[in-house]
């Protein structure tokens, strides 16, 4: 049976109206561009940990690392990986990300709670979201092995240890920067457990600056 011209007419608007709905397709110039910029803010970031660091372990052994999330805390880019966990995953457990604002700063080195993204208590993560137009788009991280966390050796890893606690503070997820607002007292009992403070005040600063400018790059390509 042929179909009148009214029907072929509002057969086409509505493939019309479907094709409008459908996502656009990045072309690959494009794809390129932008893979090499998020791959920039990523490297970018590590050159600044690794500039204004103060211990061996970050300048010299070079244990730190970087990445980017999506906005559901996916890793997109990340090098020098040494575990495989869910390095987000422990942020989201006590802090929902609707509830999350520009300028919030998430800090933990919990083992357990992060099923394993982090191997021992001395490595510390740092993670940020970034927004575009009032919505969530990103997550940056940034993380590194601090040379002394307290416990019962210098340097917190000792092969007598026969539990967790005695290698030194725990901390679980804790917002460290609310909305732009540092919570300096949670960064001073850190500090006060180090056998190095002064060293451990300048690690956790090239950390937190290197969050900081991997939010600012991001917001730049956005």
């Amino acid at each position: 049976m042929l179909r009148s011209i009214d029907e072929e007419a509002k057969s086409a608007a509505d493939a019309s109206g479907k094709k409008q709905d459908a996502p656009h397709a990045c072309d690959p110039v494009t794809l390129e561009i932008l893979r090499g910029a998020i791959r920039a803010v990523q490297a970018e970031m590590e050159a600044l940990i690794e500039r204004t660091a103060i211990s061996a372990f970050i300048r010299e052994k070079k244990d730190f690392y970087t990445s980017l999330f999506d906005a559901d805390g996916v890793m997109a880019v990340g090098s020098n990986m040494p575990v495989f966990g869910d390095m987000s995953g422990s942020v989201f457990k006590r802090f929902a990300p609707e509830s999350m604002r520009p300028g919030d700063l998430y800090w933990y080195s919990d083992c357990y709670e992060s099923t394993g993204a982090v191997s021992h208590s001395n490595d510390q993560v740092l993670i940020a979201p970034v927004f575009h137009q009032g919505r969530r788009c990103a997550f940056v991280m940034s993380w590194a092995h601090f040379a002394d966390i307290g416990g019962m050796r210098a340097g917190s890893i000792s092969p007598d240890a026969t539990d967790i606690f005695q290698e030194g503070i725990i901390v679980p997820a804790t917002k460290l920067i609310d909305a732009g607002s540092v919570n300096e007292a949670v960064l001073e009992m850190f500090h006060r457990n180090s056998r190095f403070p002064e060293q451990s005040r300048g690690d956790m600063r090239a950390l937190m600056a290197s969050v900081e400018l991997g939010v600012r790059r991001v917001e730049e390509i956005l």
